[in-house]
């Protein structure tokens, strides 16, 4: 019996030094603003593209909802981390006139980033979310939100 408690607080001690040893780097907090360039001006084509996006992946944010009489807004970006820690961020999407009740973040094929809602993310005219992304990686994400 004292054998196998031996190699528990083995397994658990080197679990433990593992997790102490995974950085995740903070970014600096970055602020988009949203402008009459990204307004998508044809919502049909827009909600089809949308609909035909197939199978998300798991760590993309969909929260809210369409409503009529809105403005979409979309932009495509890119997060790089060269490093071998995770890198982690916040990011606001703003708009000068509105409130925010729809927010889409998605990643792009072959990217791998992970999106997080904060508390009371919609109903004002900025919407903030949280961003992981893996080492040594691009993350290419497209940002779409809908405001009234």
């Amino acid at each position: 019996m004292a054998n196998f408690s031996t190699f528990l607080y083995l397994i658990f001690g080197c679990l433990a030094t593992l997790a102490a040893t995974i950085d995740i780097r903070v970014l600096e907090n970055a602020d988009i603003r949203f402008g009459p360039d990204d307004v998508v001006q044809d919502k049909s084509l827009f909600k089809k593209l949308e609909d035909d996006k197939g199978q998300n992946f798991i760590g993309d944010l969909k929260i809210g909802e369409h409503k009529s009489q809105e403005t979409v807004f979309r932009r495509t970006i890119d997060v790089s981390n060269p490093t071998d820690d995770v890198y982690r961020t916040s990011m606001t999407l703003s708009v000068n006139n509105g409130i925010i009740h729809y927010m889409n973040v998605q990643n792009e094929a072959g990217s791998y980033a992970v999106a997080c809602d904060e508390q009371k993310t919609l109903g004002s005219s900025a919407s903030r979310f949280n961003l992981r992304v893996i080492p040594k990686s691009k993350s290419t994400l497209t940002l779409v939100i809908a405001a009234h």
